[in-house]
């Protein structure tokens, strides 16, 4: 077997473990969940799933930076607007189609991880936090604007109003429906505040 082969092999094996892991940690108590566990889903043996991570905290944390990374990806390629508040009112729409289409790494990104905090995980969910905040200051400052407000006080509300919507929606809950309603008017109203 060629070398390219042979890790594009240890890759796919590699892409199935975490796959298995990320339906495994929202299905069952990630405290509970032991790689033993992780290796009957995959069909390896427990000592073949060390060979590509030391613990399940490794795994877990590489599905959280894979999610930050879907989450970055779709709020960049949804968005074209020169204008901030544009951006942010894209990327507010972004980030909600992105729960509702991965429920399982959002609640990893947000729920597990609480569980088994790492820095690293902290470190890849700051660099998000901190580009929301960059683009609030540029909303405040944009065109002439003059606001005076704790910009990242302001981010983090934003954060929490969005990431309330996502929960409810994810989890199912009845009392937000018409969802599309509720989602257009939390946007609308979220960046009132940043306009001049």
């Amino acid at each position: 077997m060629s070398l390219a082969r042979r890790e594009r092999s240890r890759e796919n094996i590699r892409r199935e473990i975490l796959d298995a892991a990320r339906e495994i940690f929202v299905t069952e108590d990630y405290k509970a969940v032991s790689l033993r566990r992780i290796a009957e889903k995959v069909d390896y043996s427990p000592s073949a799933i060390y060979f590509y991570f030391k613990d399940k905290e490794e795994i877990l944390l590489q599905l959280i930076q894979e999610g930050y990374e879907l989450l970055a990806q779709a709020v960049f390629h949804a968005n074209s607007a020169n204008d901030p508040v544009e951006f942010l009112r894209q990327g507010g729409r972004a980030y909600l189609a992105f729960a509702r289409q991965y429920p399982h790494y959002y609640k990893i990104m947000f729920q597990i991880a609480c569980e088994a905090p790492s820095p690293d995980g902290e470190q890849v969910g700051k660099e998000v936090f901190d580009l929301l905040v960059q683009k609030i200051e540029e909303a405040v400052g944009f065109n002439g604007r003059q606001l005076e407000i704790d910009v990242r006080a302001t981010a983090a509300a934003i954060w929490a109003c969005l990431h309330g919507l996502a929960t409810l929606k994810i989890t199912g809950m009845k009392l937000i429906e018409p969802y599309e309603a509720t989602e257009a008017r939390l946007i609308a109203g979220m960046f009132e505040g940043l306009l001049p």
